[in-house]
């Protein structure tokens, strides 16, 4: 204790700390000085080496009056000079030193010397912080040397300096704090709370193993920081009052947060008091991680009946208090304190419960936890009927649902008496392990032979026994059965020597209980025997709050399996009903179009393409639905393909230009030169990302301009960046924040969307398809002035993509068109249940001489014609009468399987959904087709697989 109080001493640093600037200085000096002479020395080749120092009586003082030991000799190892602290360490005088060899003078270290002395002339370089051991007349010293080269002007060593500090007592007093400090080290490295030794102005000294797992550094980063650098600004600033409190001999507790190297905030419980090591003091501060009781103080604002439950059973004084100290709930624990049942406590006010100034510590921290809506720890003394107990008071806002206003507040206190009785014990103590032991809010024992020879206060008070119950009893007996064998397992390793791991096991207190606790130790020294040191922590509240952990994760998978189950029953509802609005929407446009075909005077095209145009956008609104419902599900699948951005992106653009024209608009497009052309992504809903957007923009805009913009995004090439810019009315800012819901563009009670005949779920199903392309969408827009939307999308690696993707319209990728003329007969089974759809593939191909059509209206018909008929083809639509279109494709497969032939199934469907496709190819089907399907799409599609 003596050498440990000895080493953090104020003269003892300041000596150190002189002699060690007072060396620097000498070394400095004494190198720049013998470096002019050196080049004297080696003009006059050394003979004249003792004159010129002679002559230098300058130098002659500053050498003799060194504390540190001088040496300086040429590179034939005859030593030139000498100061005094260096014959006087040796016992020799000059004369008995200077212009020898030093294997006349030093034999038994000469050997060694002109070892490093090679060593220096062959690199030029200095050897540092040298440690040698010599054996004097008036015992063992150590020196620590080092030793520099002396140059010449041209850069040659002629000699070399020793320059020695005698480091013996040094050597002693750190190996004497290293045996001291190893004891206490032990303990403090093996407490499961953060412990910090600082200065008062929060320089840290030391820290445990639990500090550096606490803050996420190593201890020698913790070392090199402050205090003010692990808390949050508003914590440092009330820093100075915490040691003022200190100092005034109070202990200061609290509850703060730490920041971690991660920049992670925990809260923490901090102790900190004042101790005395020799004549100076520090501060000796406790932290302890506290994130588990703040979530559970969080459960219980939150949960009333949690709250209750926990309260009734708790051995804590719990209390709910209004802002005027009237109490609105206490627990039966608490009230049995007062000798009163609850409901005799409750709905009076503290004044006419507690019987002393305990109201008033209670009112006035109420008040100041509705003032700073932070919870408050405050211990004082109580009184009650039949005794006096120290309390340790938790004052918690309880906050009403909007989080901001506090409602009441929870008081929870605990009864540490004992505590306080032991604390006031430790403040006597001046062995700083005592201090660090007794104020852990942990089992602390220490055990020889499976004997304890030691236990903590809180061991007794936590487990419910005297000391006299547990000295010289085995630890065993303390354990519950089932954990004995793995509790002699620890108990084995640690004696070993070895670290043992964490155990989770139970100790039976004294009635009988069984306590939850967390195992810890090692092997030490006790009174000069081997000792395990074993810390027991109570992890009661971890167990209890895994348990919840563990019932919320199973309520929130049956949550999520009851969403996704509505989910799917929702897309399978919307996609039926839009089989059901398809299929006769299909049937108009498909009429349309083949009126359109027809001589038609002005009025009637007029009148034909207006119902083609609402068919198309009901259409529209049906496919968005539908999109929307696959996306909200996870159902939604890319189809990522090689295509031409360009030729894509013009197509769309050029799609969009009659719209445009209608109101008025000019489209512009610029596609960046270094953009690459082909890429790889989905070009279908690229395309439909597009199509939104830009029909947006055209939908806000009368006589303007629409501008589109691609370029790689921060050069990226990875990522694309796409600009739609118009000069229309522009989004305000209330409605910016809803543009992107469904339904809506802006506000409940506007949508400009709506305004512009939208259906309000093109840039909603946008947004999704974007970031299902790796991206993101935002808009700058001014009101009058216009709008900019953008959005990214990520695209892959060429190398990893084999499919193209080519589009209906030949002009894309320069290919010549399909000759549709077919040079023989094609013999086609349409299987359709609709008999205005059968009607329509009819009129089809009237004008088509080298088609016969035969039709089904149902699976059974259909099968029935494919063995009287050889077709070339087969139009399947897959949800028909009687047999569908799958099981019909699969029995046509086995037909074929019989005379070894194949012919190509064409599936339909009035939507196109992604396993629903999967399906129909899984069945058999070569193809897939969606309503409504247009003339020359169903005619190519013949060309393609008919075998022409």
């Amino acid at each position: 204790m003596a050498i440990t109080k000895w080493i953090f001493h104020p003269h003892v640093f300041g000596l150190l700390f002189f002699l060690l600037s007072l060396s620097i200085f000498f070394v400095v000096l004494l190198y720049k000085t013998l470096k002019k002479l050196s080049y004297q020395l080696a003009l006059t080749q050394l003979e004249n080496a003792e004159q010129i120092f002679k002559q230098n009586q300058e130098f002659q003082t500053i050498l003799d009056s060194s504390p540190v030991l001088i040496l300086y000799k040429d590179i034939e190892d005859k030593i030139i000079k000498v100061n005094k602290s260096f014959t006087k360490f040796f016992g020799k005088s000059k004369n008995d030193i200077e212009n020898k060899f030093c294997f006349d003078i030093f034999p038994q270290y000469a050997k060694k010397w002109q070892e490093d002395d090679k060593e220096i002339i062959a690199s030029g370089s200095a050897k540092r912080n040298i440690i040698e051991k010599f054996e004097l007349p008036n015992g063992t010293r150590i020196l620590q040397t080092d030793k520099w080269p002396v140059k010449d002007e041209k850069g040659k060593v002629i000699g070399i300096i020793y320059i020695s500090a005698d480091i013996t007592e040094k050597k002693k007093i750190s190996e004497s704090i290293k045996n001291e400090r190893q004891k206490l080290r032990i303990l403090f490295d093996n407490v499961f709370d953060a412990i910090f030794l600082e200065t008062l102005n929060g320089d840290i000294i030391d820290c445990n193993i639990a500090a550096e797992k606490l803050l996420g550094y190593t201890r020698d980063e913790i070392l090199r920081l402050k205090t003010e650098n692990f808390v949050p600004p508003e914590v440092a600033e009330i820093l100075p009052q915490i040691v003022n409190t200190i100092k005034s001999g109070r202990e200061f507790s609290g509850e703060s947060l730490n920041i971690t190297k991660k920049g992670e905030k925990i809260p923490v419980e901090v102790s900190v008091k004042l101790v005395k090591i020799g004549d100076e003091e520090f501060a000796f501060t406790v932290i302890r991680n506290i994130s588990q009781k703040k979530a559970f103080e969080q459960a219980l604002i939150e949960s009333e009946k949690k709250y209750r439950e926990l309260a009734e059973n708790s051995h804590d004084f719990i209390m709910t208090i209004d802002e005027n100290g009237k109490i609105l709930y206490i627990n039966e624990f608490a009230a049995k304190q007062f000798a009163k049942n609850s409901t005799d406590i409750i709905g009076h006010n503290l004044k006419d419960v507690f019987q002393d100034e305990t109201s008033e510590v209670f009112l006035k921290n109420i008040s100041e936890v509705f003032k700073t809506k932070q919870s408050i720890y405050v211990r004082n003394q109580a009184k009650f009927p039949y005794k006096k107990l120290w309390l340790g008071t938790w004052f918690i806002p309880n906050k009403d649902e909007t989080q901001q206003n506090v409602k009441n507040v929870l008081c929870i206190s605990r009864d540490i008496t004992d505590l306080k009785i032991a604390e006031d014990i430790l403040k006597e103590s001046e062995e700083v392990y005592r201090t660090v032991i007794s104020n852990l809010p942990d089992a602390v024992l220490i055990c020889q032979n499976d004997r304890i020879v030691f236990a903590n206060d809180y061991s007794m008070q936590k487990y419910g026994y005297l000391l006299e119950d547990m000295i010289e009893q085995n630890i065993l007996n303390f354990v519950d059965v089932q954990y004995k064998e793995k509790m002699k397992e620890f108990i084995k390793t640690i004696e070993s020597g070895k670290q043992a791991r964490e155990y989770e096991i139970e100790i039976l207190k004294k009635d009988g209980a069984k306590v939850p606790v967390l195992i810890k130790g090692t092997k030490i020294n006790y009174l000069g025997q081997d000792a395990n040191l074993i810390m027991l922590m109570d992890i009661t509240e971890k167990k209890k709050a895994e348990e919840k952990i563990v019932q919320l994760n199973q309520f929130l998978i049956e949550e999520k399996e009851k969403e996704r189950k509505a989910s799917i029953a929702k897309s399978n509802f919307i996609a039926n009903m839009s089989h059901e609005f398809r299929t006769p929407i299909a049937a108009i446009i498909s009429a349309i179009d083949l009126l359109c075909e027809s001589k038609l005077d002005d009025k009637q095209k007029r009148f034909a393409e207006s119902i083609k145009y609402a068919s198309e956008n009901l259409l529209s609104l049906i496919n968005s639905i539908l999109d929307l419902s696959k996306i909200e599900s996870g159902e939604i699948d890319l189809y990522v393909k090689k295509f031409s951005l360009r030729a894509l992106v013009q197509s769309t653009t050029k799609m969009l230009e009659y719209y445009a024209r209608e109101k008025h608009n000019l489209i512009s497009l610029q596609i960046d030169d270094f953009v690459e052309d082909i890429i790889a992504t989905d070009p279908l809903r690229l395309k439909e990302i597009l199509v939104n957007i830009i029909g947006n923009a055209i939908k806000l805009t009368d006589n303007g301009e629409i501008e589109i913009k691609v370029e790689y995004f921060q050069n990226r090439k990875n990522v694309l960046l796409f600009s739609v810019k118009d000069t229309g009315i522009g989004i305000e800012q209330k409605q910016k924040e809803k543009i992107f819901e469904n339904f809506t563009s802006g506000n409940e009670n506007f949508s400009y969307e709506h305004k512009f005949s939208g259906s309000g779920l093109g840039l909603s199903i946008s947004k999704q398809l974007i970031e299902l392309l790796g991206g993101t969408i935002w808009l700058d827009s001014d009101v009058g002035k216009g709008t900019t939307f953008y959005f990214t999308i990520k695209i892959r690696d060429l190398s990893e993509v084999d499919e193209f993707f080519d589009e209906d319209t030949s002009a894309i990728y320069g290919k010549e068109s399909i000759n549709l003329n077919f040079p023989r007969k094609i013999k086609v089974l349409l299987v359709e249940d609709s008999e205005t759809l059968r009607f329509l593939f009819n009129e089809y191909f009237i004008s088509e001489e080298n088609i016969e059509l035969d039709c089904a209206e149902d699976g059974e018909k259909a099968i029935e014609l494919f063995k009287k008929n050889d077709y070339d083809i087969v139009l399947m639509d897959l949800k028909i009468p009687k047999i569908n279109g799958f099981e019909a494709t699969k029995l046509i497969r086995q037909i074929e399987k019989q005379n070894n032939k194949h012919t190509p199934v064409i599936a339909i469907s009035a939507f196109g959904m992604s396993e629903e496709i999967s399906k129909a190819l899984e069945s058999g089907c070569d193809e897939h087709l969606t309503k409504p399907i247009k003339k020359k799409d169903l005619l190519r599609i013949i060309s393609k697989f008919a075998n022409i």
